[in-house]
């Protein structure tokens, strides 16, 4: 399905990358936050929602919301900059 967003998103820079383990598995650090009380969001019409696909996870009807915010969580939490480089000519 990767793909397919690619090419829908022609022009624009779209980055990929495969994931690994189950949706629950990825999703424990950012409950792990969520618990210990370090996670906020904006106020706005869809945090009733949301917050219930949280609440209800994994055994909820819905579970891409929550998915897409722990990869997101995991890849801001784990961000490690490129390293310098200097380049001579």
């Amino acid at each position: 399905s990767a793909q397919a967003f690619v090419k829908l998103l022609g022009g624009f820079s779209v980055l990929t990358e495969k994931t690994s383990g189950s949706k629950e598995l990825r999703a424990d650090p950012l409950s792990a936050q969520i618990n210990a009380g370090n996670f906020r969001i904006v106020r706005g019409d869809w945090n009733a929602e949301f917050v219930e696909e949280m609440r209800q996870f994994p055994r909820g009807r819905h579970d891409d919301q929550v998915d897409a915010l722990s990869l997101a969580f995991n890849r801001i939490a784990t961000y490690r900059p490129l390293e310098f480089c200097e380049f001579r000519m």
